[in-house]
């Protein structure tokens, strides 16, 4: 069953508040009804708290740290993240950044959930394409790819509709699954 997130808060009061030369820190904090992550609800469908905090430079570079709960592995993710983004022409631009998923708290005596992405996307006039890549995916099980296309349309009064659509192949072992985005997984 597929659930909507529904943000009840978007953003605190010291987003952007604080700017030095060129950077800018930016805050975020979320109550959401569920944690779903490429498909899949990553606590167990019950309610997620999130935040993170932002630095970016009018270059493009950026680095941040986000937080939430999740239902297993300890009960906390904490991801890292650094990259770079611009604008080629005014309906072009790319976005490339490294993002670590830490699980600080979880159990001795199982497969490592931590892992690393390498994420990679161009966006062209509201289309954005994008790949994200790991050699060691959660658990250890293996090299993954994730495939991703997103529509942006602009509707009035400030407000937008985003249609997104992911498949990630996990390479477990020399077996191939693919997870495609709501929680579908085909063998393949």
């Amino acid at each position: 069953m597929n659930r909507l997130a529904v943000c009840l808060i978007g953003s605190s009061p010291l987003a952007g508040a604080v700017t030095a030369s060129a950077v800018e820190l930016g805050d975020n904090v979320t109550l959401a009804a569920d944690y779903v992550w490429r498909g899949k609800s990553q606590t167990d469908e019950e309610a997620t708290i999130q935040g993170g905090f932002d630095l970016t430079s009018e270059s493009g570079f950026y680095g941040g740290i986000w937080a939430s709960n999740v239902g297993f592995d300890g009960s906390i993710e904490v991801d890292y993240v650094v990259g770079i983004g611009n604008s080629i022409t005014e309906s072009v631009s790319y976005d490339i950044h490294y993002v670590h998923y830490d699980y600080p708290n979880q159990p001795e005596r199982q497969p490592n959930s931590d892992f690393e992405e390498i994420d990679f996307s161009l966006t062209l006039a509201g289309v954005t394409g994008g790949v994200a890549y790991s050699n060691d995916f959660s658990g250890e099980t293996g090299t993954a790819t994730y495939l991703y296309l997103d529509l942006d349309l602009s509707l009035p009064n400030e407000f937008g509709l985003t249609f997104h659509y992911g498949a990630q192949d996990i390479d477990a072992g020399g077996r191939l699954r693919r997870v495609v985005d709501f929680g579908e997984q085909e063998p393949v």
